[in-house]
């Protein structure tokens, strides 16, 4: 208690703190000192040695690696086929693992509530006719699945399905479908989404069928798009006297899409090389003037942007037959100022670091 008419001194905290250390560890500081001086170390005083103590502690603290904090209440998703029954519409079962070793395994959990699921299960059908895959059904209402025309040609999971899910670590509001291999190896799991051509026949092809769509069969490097009737409406740019064009194939515009990071990368060499190359876009859907003209605005777009024509649609329909939809869209193509294509990447995670890297390099030989 401060009593009047008393001086207030402040004590030391750093010193005190120190003095208490040393103390309980039994040390000597000034013994310590001259040490320190006879071995080259240098004099900081009490306060000093304090503060890089207390430095090197917090460094250690941040730079730990913390060791799993798991438990066994943590969800454990299965990487091998579960071993259950299915039957199929007449009743007849089967066990998972032993009667199927002969074929890949696909199972979708369905909300049947969701009229997109019955529709996208019969293009999954449609799609694996003529392949030898067990497709396998779970739902929470699963007489919604069995009235339909095509639910012969499908497998059921026998039990309750708030059970199953848990097995396979499901989500029980979303529909999902897992990938396994006729060896029973979980290949891929995920969501199902509301279209089939945008997101579940890209993992069918991928690890059922094996196919993958190639960027360089729509855009190979070495080929002159200069009068090819796919691509005429970009002899609109083919006046410019930069070096380089850089284009965007069908792309959709919304900021956290690759789309938007597409756009904000041209936007960001036009920047850097406003002397060598020129950008542009193209749409695949065609869209009314002033619908085009908000799209520039409101998306400030600082170059061309233009609409496929009749032959380039028609070929991305075809493709369109064969893969997802969404490995045909968000392309993007270098150009020589000839027209020719010197590269082209499609709408892989890392398309936007190697399509920066290879602007770059080739850029940057140029100034």
């Amino acid at each position: 208690m401060r009593l009047a008419g008393q001086t207030y001194k402040p004590i030391p905290l750093a010193g005190n703190l120190s003095f208490a250390l040393s103390r309980a560890h039994g040390l000597d500081m000034k013994k310590k000192s001259a040490k320190r001086k006879l071995k080259g170390f240098p004099n900081m005083g009490s306060r000093g040695w304090l503060f890089l103590f207390i430095t090197i502690l917090s460094l250690s603290l941040f730079t730990c690696k913390p060791e799993s904090t798991g438990t066994s209440k943590d969800k454990i998703l299965p990487t091998k086929l579960p071993g259950l029954r299915v039957s199929d519409i007449s009743g007849r079962t089967y066990s998972l693992k032993r009667d199927f070793r002969d074929r890949p395994i696909l199972i979708l959990f369905l909300d049947p509530d969701v009229e997109s699921n019955m529709g996208i299960l019969e293009k999954v059908l449609n799609d694996l006719n003529d392949l030898k895959v067990a497709v396998v059904v779970s739902a929470d209402k699963i007489e919604t699945v069995l009235a339909q025309k095509f639910a012969s040609a499908l497998y059921f999971l026998a039990g309750p399905y708030d059970k199953i899910i848990r097995k396979f670590g499901a989500p029980q509001y979303q529909s999902s479908f897992y990938i396994f291999s006729n060896k029973g190896n979980l290949l891929y799991r995920g969501l199902i989404g509301n279209r089939y051509e945008t997101h579940l026949k890209k993992f069918i092809n991928h690890y059922i069928k094996n196919i993958k769509f190639e960027v360089h069969e729509l855009l190979p490097p070495g080929h002159s798009l200069k009068g090819d009737l796919e691509f005429k409406n970009i002899e609109c740019i083919a006046g410019s006297t930069k070096r380089y064009f850089l284009g965007a194939l069908f792309i959709n515009f919304c900021d956290s899409c690759l789309g938007g990071q597409i756009l904000a990368l041209f936007k960001e060499i036009l920047d850097k090389y406003p002397d060598h190359i020129s950008c542009f876009m193209v749409l695949k859907d065609r869209m009314n003037g002033q619908d085009l003209r908000n799209l520039v605005t409101q998306a400030n777009i600082p170059f061309p942007v233009l609409f496929a024509p009749p032959e380039l649609r028609a070929r991305w329909d075809m493709l369109a037959t064969r893969y997802s939809e969404s490995e045909l869209n968000e392309l993007t193509v270098m150009l020589d100022s000839r027209g020719v294509i010197l590269r082209s990447w499609g709408p892989e995670m890392q398309q936007i670091s190697e399509l920066r890297a290879f602007i770059n390099s080739v850029l940057e030989r140029e100034r």
